[in-house]
């Protein structure tokens, strides 16, 4: 896996829109440096918000998936980096 500490949107937690289609979640050094890929303390202690479409016309989609992410992250303080 690339990213396992991602939070999928389903179950309890997903269904609604809060903005990002899936986030990840901190956890243990002693865990993200079992990863194979990248910078495993990096990306066991940022926060990244992942906006996900599978529309043709998808430069309004990203910008508003930015607009919503920037937004979400400034008001209700996500710290994304």
């Amino acid at each position: 896996k690339i990213c396992p500490n991602l939070l999928p949107q389903t179950g309890p937690t997903g269904g609604g829109d809060s903005k990002v289609d899936s986030e990840t979640y901190p956890v243990a050094e002693s865990i993200s440096e079992l990863w194979y890929h990248g910078d495993g303390n990096k990306a066991g202690t940022e926060r990244w918000a992942f906006a996900i479409s599978a529309k043709r016309d998808w430069k309004p989609k990203v910008k508003s998936d930015v607009t919503k992410i920037v937004s979400v992250n400034s008001t209700e303080g996500r710290n994304y980096t």
